[in-house]
């Protein structure tokens, strides 16, 4: 039974740091998309209208 136990302890582990990383990832991703999109704006200046705009 206890090796069952430590089983599940240690995938359940895997899976917390698996998950921790995927949200590291997409914080990563989001701040790049941030930055694209601004270096992007601030190229162009005032020729580019956004849509909505």
């Amino acid at each position: 039974m206890w090796a069952h136990l430590y089983y599940l302890a240690r995938k359940t582990a895997r899976i917390d740091t698996l998950i921790e990383e995927q949200q590291r990832l997409i914080e990563v991703l989001r701040e790049r998309r941030r930055s694209v999109l601004a270096h992007a704006l601030h190229e162009a200046g005032p020729r580019v209208r956004l849509f909505g705009a």
